[in-house]
């Protein structure tokens, strides 16, 4: 009885570890996939959330799916073990009783059969299981990836807000000081301003304006300009990199301060 559920147990893992095989494999096109449509691509200006959102659910469905064939393959794993214990344990009973049979036939199956079998299955699940790491690494480095470029876009929204007030204020102060000079220009002179030899037949509002935009245009690209090599200089300071280098370039000018 115990050696045909071994047998069983054993026959119901060769099935599983069949689909084992072809659900690592379905992981692995699928990361293949993902590489040739650049979502493990860096330095990609078309960043995905989306896309990339996508291939984390189904990396972790597949994952799942994978890890409960894995399970069910230890459980008959175990199955086996416990059996095989019950079976030499008889077989050490039988011996007990007949010291005089010979139970050799029997006992080549439980040493030797049973422990093939135990150790062929634990090589598989390691195995298999490198396919469960992987997926979690891809995971882990997608889910980094995906939080660097929404902080990248924050970011870069923030830079623009903060461009934009800036701009604003400086138009909105250019047209007031205008305001005021185009008021004490009129209470001094009747004649409306000369540039050249033009005459300015436009309301002080529509010229204010215009000029409002022009200023503020400018004064949004410098603030930009201005914004973005402020947030470069911080990536540099706290960047690992940039510390090893200075670490390095230290390192060699005290070893060759020491040589000379």
């Amino acid at each position: 009885m115990f050696r045909t559920k071994v047998v069983q147990a054993y026959k119901e893992t060769r099935t599983h570890s069949k689909d084992a095989k072809d659900k690592n494999r379905e992981i692995e096109n699928k990361l293949e996939g993902m590489i040739t449509s650049s979502s493990l691509k860096t330095g990609e200006n078309n960043f995905n959330l989306i896309k990339i959102s996508q291939d984390i659910i189904e990396l972790t469905q597949m994952s799942v799916r994978y890890a409960n064939i894995l399970r069910d393959i230890e459980e008959y794993q175990n199955a086996i073990v416990d059996n095989t214990r019950n079976y030499n344990d008889k077989i050490r009973e039988i011996k007990s009783f007949s010291p005089n049979e010979s139970v050799g036939f029997l006992s080549f199956f439980g040493e030797r059969t049973c422990r093939s079998f135990k150790d062929q299955l634990t090589s598989e699940l390691a195995y298999f299981q490198h396919g469960i790491d992987l997926v979690d690494n891809v995971v882990d480095a997608l889910r980094g990836q995906i939080a660097i470029e929404q902080a990248n876009r924050e970011r870069q929204l923030q830079t623009t807000i903060t461009s934009l007030g800036i701009a604003i204020a400086g138009a909105g102060n250019f047209a007031s000081s205008y305001e005021a000079g185009s008021v004490t220009d009129n209470n001094t002179s009747t004649q409306l301003p000369v540039i050249g030899k033009i005459n300015f037949h436009l309301p002080h509002f529509l010229f204010s304006f215009s000029i409002s935009i022009l200023v503020g245009i400018i004064v949004w690209k410098i603030a930009s300009k201005y914004l973005r090599q402020r947030y470069k200089e911080k990536e540099l300071i706290f960047s690992p990199n940039k510390h090893k280098s200075t670490d390095l370039s230290v390192n060699n000018q005290s070893e060759s301060e020491q040589d000379n």
